[in-house]
């Protein structure tokens, strides 16, 4: 199934998949997310993840420095992303029905499906 990012049900169950990921799985999710430009985070974070992500070429090392620092912000970054989804306001597609525009939902549908593949009949 593709979602359309002009239907509120589908950006409402693409939001769904994202705050349904394994825990094991949060900061994979998380790196990719910020790496993909698709969501932002707090400017102090920004640039400790920045910092990393140069080192590293992921942010996925800083993801880990930051939720042992702070418990809980990747739940927090995945919970806020999931709701700017549903209920935020994408400033290149005004006809999407929630925050995100047509090829940012393709980018994030392919990822979770690559990480979570459907099930066959």
């Amino acid at each position: 199934m593709n979602y359309d990012s002009k239907n509120k049900t589908h950006m409402v169950q693409l939001a769904s998949r994202l705050v349904n990921v394994k825990s094991s799985d949060e900061t994979l999710v998380a790196s990719f997310l910020l790496d993909q430009g698709l969501m932002k985070i707090q400017l102090l974070y920004q640039l400790l993840l920045k910092v990393v992500k140069w080192r590293d070429g992921t942010s996925i090392g800083g993801w880990y420095i930051l939720e042992r620092q702070t418990p809980g912000t990747i739940r927090e970054y995945l919970l806020g992303t999931a709701n700017h989804i549903t209920s935020g306001e994408d400033k290149t597609s005004k006809d999407s029905a929630g925050g995100f525009n047509q090829r940012e939902v393709d980018v994030l549908y392919r990822f979770l499906d690559n990480l979570y593949p459907p099930k066959s009949p």
